[in-house]
């Protein structure tokens, strides 16, 4: 079974017909959500979907946002760390993958890939912290970690992080876009940001199993593969609104 429509849901398509798992891909995306509403809904859908489907394997996706400094104390982080102690006291068998800033086909404009990307191809002046930086990774490497684990009966009733090893930094993604539009960034650069630790040691024999590489390459191959420039429009590829 799989719940939500978005990006995430997508991607684990194949889990539509399975009975014993439930991939729980729905609810709030936007990191910048304060409105009490909107988190109460996907509190009510999740307490739901938990007592409609004991008995399976439940699986939910939170965010390593819960890792930065910046953004810890943010509404966002703290209804995802709700959603989390309301899973783990649940009485259901569960797993929490806790993880990065997901690339891939979604023109959700609330993610930061996309969102610089909209900036930059329209040349509109934004913010820029000169210290921040961001954890990049395909979908695609998401879905074969994810399922991997659950194949192979790993991690139940646990928390784990999926991330690349390496953070990029923000102004570096900058100019991965700037390369790949042809256009220019328009910014204002502020002492802010930073960068924060996210432990993948949990998974990354898995890395190893599945053939990802997490080369100095993975950023700028990744973020290409999903945001080839469509001349008619100068819209990121992808049609996906969902998280």
């Amino acid at each position: 079974m799989v719940i939500g429509n978005g990006m995430i849901a997508k991607a684990f398509d194949a889990y539509v017909s399975n009975g014993d798992v439930v991939i729980f891909a729905a609810g709030v995306s936007n990191s910048k959500e304060a409105r009490v509403e909107q988190f109460r809904r996907e509190e009510d859908i999740v307490v739901a979907t938990l007592s409609e489907t004991r008995g399976r394997l439940f699986v939910c996706f939170s965010t390593c946002s819960i890792y930065d400094d910046d953004v810890s104390s943010s509404p966002y982080v703290r209804h995802k760390i709700n959603i989390e102690d309301i899973i783990r006291k649940s009485g259901n068998d569960f797993i929490i993958f806790r993880v990065s800033n997901i690339v891939g086909p979604s023109t959700n404009k609330f993610t930061i890939i996309n969102h610089l990307f909209d900036k930059i191809v329209k040349r509109e002046s934004f913010e820029l912290w000169k210290n921040s930086y961001r954890n990049i990774i395909d979908i695609q490497d998401v879905y074969k970690t994810v399922d991997y684990i659950l194949r192979n009966n790993k991690f139940r009733n646990q928390t784990v992080n999926i991330a690349s090893p390496v953070n990029t930094r923000v102004i570096d993604v900058v100019k991965i876009i700037e390369d790949i539009t042809g256009s220019k960034a328009v910014f204002r650069e502020v002492e802010r940001g930073s960068s924060y630790h996210i432990d993948v040691t949990m998974i990354t024999d898995i890395f190893g199993d599945i053939g990802i590489a997490f080369d100095g390459e993975y950023a700028r191959r990744t973020i290409k593969k999903y945001f080839i420039q469509n001349e008619r429009t100068h819209e990121p590829v992808g049609s996906d609104p969902g998280i």
